[in-house]
Order: structure tokens, then C-alpha cells, then sequence
């Protein structure tokens, strides 16, 4: 999908120079979630972040780098801690906007108790936020 999303960018871009920007740019929010939540979690266990980076780079290999943080050498089980903080942050993230911004909780209890003729009332609820659909892209 992402691959798709990039030949998409290039050809309406015309460049892959500008298609890498704006790809960059669109997953820029979540890139910084994923590589902070590493970042904090290193500094939580007190492992020192050699480099951190959210500026798009192409590898040797010819494949996008959105972001990184790279750590000095560690144990295998901090690192799969360090490793996996984004999992854990991002869930929280889903959830608090689902739920607490965007309202989606209400549109779930509707279709687990199969009243969908109350779905377009769930939905209008979600689309009467404030900035909906910057919520929406933000999850």
C-alpha cells in the first residue's frame, strides 16, 4: 500500500524529489509518535539515543527512511522494550482520540448492539466535532 501510495505521489508530483517531501510530510505526525515513543522509552531505561532523526533520507538500498533512532548496544530484552514503545504509545493514541475526541466508542456500542438504524446517529456525532477530519487523519 505504501508502495502504491508513492507511485501515486511521483506521478501526480512529477518528481520523486517533491513525491518523497509530501510522502514524508503526510506520515510526519506518525513518524514523531513512533520515534519519540523509542526515544522515550530508551531514555526510560537509561540507554543512551546515539542519533534521532525525523528527516526523510533514501537508504543505500534505495528504500525511504521516514525517520530513526538509533541506541547504543543493548541487552535483547531492552531492546525489544525500546522496540516495541511504539505499539504501546500509538494504541494509547487511537484510543484517546477514538475515544475521547472523536466519539467512536458510542458508534461501537451501536453496531455490538446491532442497532444499525442508530448508526447514522453515531456518525453524525463523530462528523460534529471540531476538526473531524483532522482527528481522523491524526489516528
Amino acid at each position: 500500500m505504501t508502495g502504491s501510495l508513492q507511485h501515486l505521489l511521483v506521478r501526480l508530483l512529477r518528481k520523486p524529489q517533491r513525491a518523497m517531501i509530501a510522502y514524508a510530510l503526510l506520515f510526519l505526525p506518525g513518524v514523531a509518535l513512533h520515534e519519540a515513543s523509542h526515544w522515550l522509552a530508551a531514555r526510560a531505561m537509561g540507554v543512551r539515543a546515539t542519533s534521532f532523526s525525523l528527516l526523510p533520507r533514501i537508504t543505500r538500498g534505495g528504500a525511504l527512511r521516514l525517520g530513526y533512532v538509533q541506541v547504543e548496544t543493548l541487552d535483547p530484552l531492552r531492546a525489544a522494550l525500546i522496540g516495541a514503545a511504539p505499539l504501546l504509545t500509538g494504541s494509547l493514541a487511537l484510543t484517546a482520540i477514538g475515544t475521547s475526541v472523536l466519539a467512536l466508542d458510542r458508534f461501537g456500542l451501536l453496531l455490538a448492539s446491532q442497532r444499525l438504524q442508530d448508526l447514522p446517529l453515531g456518525l453524525s456525532a463523530t462528523t460534529a466535532v471540531p476538526w473531524w477530519g483532522a482527528w481522523v487523519y491524526l489516528a
